[in-house]
């Protein structure tokens, strides 16, 4: 553990010139959302989600945590995510629009298990989930309302990847580029 807080120290040193800037000129909301299945000791899944403001994509929000429902599949898995992501990005929406701001659009959702996301977008898709339903008619709820729109995007291009596992070298650096900038 103390060669575990020596690694996190050493990081913090050196990344002291980092921060987290809020620049946009729209009130797009975007979140990426992944989730590892099983990798937990009791079978459980972790969800991780990064929300982010404007065409600059201005961090705002992340979540990485152990999922409380245990998935039987990774579809199932991505799927608990999502909802867990879209509540989030829907209060997030709200308070937007309680400050009296600009009428925010569709958010938009960006996922790498297109299982997950014909399941909520394919009607005949779902058929055998059951076990899951009241969390895929959420989902499909909010985006036959157009509250929410769901996009494939690639893992190696999906910030919310490092939420759900290790990742090192340049990958690591890409994702963390895109939320943390230079000030100095």
């Amino acid at each position: 553990d103390f060669k575990k807080l020596l690694k996190v120290l050493r990081y913090l040193k050196g990344t002291k010139t980092l921060s987290i800037t809020i620049k946009c000129t729209d009130l797009q909301l975007y979140a990426h959302c992944d989730a590892s299945a099983n990798v937990h000791a009791d079978g459980k899944g972790h969800t991780g989600y990064f929300i982010s403001l404007g065409s600059t994509h201005s961090y705002i929000h992340s979540k990485s945590g152990k999922q409380r429902l245990t998935g039987t599949s990774s579809t199932d898995c991505e799927l608990f995510a999502l909802v867990e992501c879209v509540k989030t990005a829907i209060w997030i929406r709200n308070f937007l629009f309680e400050l009296q701001l600009d009428k925010i659009r569709t958010i938009q959702i960006y996922q790498d298990n297109r299982s997950a996301i014909l399941m909520v977008t394919d009607e005949s898709k779902y058929r055998k989930s059951k076990h899951i339903l009241s969390k895929i008619s959420y989902l499909k709820e909010n985006f036959e309302a157009e509250v929410i729109e769901l996009n494939y995007l690639n893992s190696k291009m999906l910030c919310a990847d490092m939420l759900t596992k290790s990742l090192t070298g340049t990958l690591f650096y890409s994702h963390r580029n895109k939320f943390l900038h230079d000030h100095i």
